[in-house]
């Protein structure tokens, strides 16, 4: 989804999700020169309300797992193929009913854990 578009999904929250990619993609280690990522998996394990809903307004609880693959160039001047998971058991959303449908306005990842050794990584 191009940064453009973020906004009409995640509403004010769009930024922190902005800044959540970001962090990905400007991430380097003595080895990594550039990242461009080529795919993104996403699987939701669960996803349950949270408290009592209100008519515009509900709180949602979800655990997922996101599969970030890349294209990496690496300082040896190989381009090498990396993947990234992150798990989020315990994310929250706050989803609010604007000009017709549910918009994200507020995101917090809650605890986290990297599945891969070292995040990118070159050979």
């Amino acid at each position: 989804m191009p940064a453009s578009e973020l906004a009409k999904t995640w509403g004010s929250a769009a930024e922190a999700a902005r800044r959540q990619a970001d962090r990905m993609i400007f991430y380097r280690d003595g080895e990594i020169s550039g990242v461009t990522i080529t795919d993104v998996i996403w699987e939701l394990e669960d996803c349950r309300v949270i408290g009592e809903p209100a008519e515009d307004r509900v709180e949602v609880g979800t655990s997922e797992t996101w599969a970030y693959e890349a294209e990496l160039r690496c300082s040896s001047g190989v381009v090498h193929n990396s993947t990234w998971i992150e798990t989020y058991p315990a994310e929250t959303y706050i989803l609010v009913w604007t000009e017709g449908e549910w918009q994200i306005s507020e995101w917090s990842i809650g605890a986290q854990r990297i599945l891969t050794v070292g995040r990118w990584q070159c050979p």
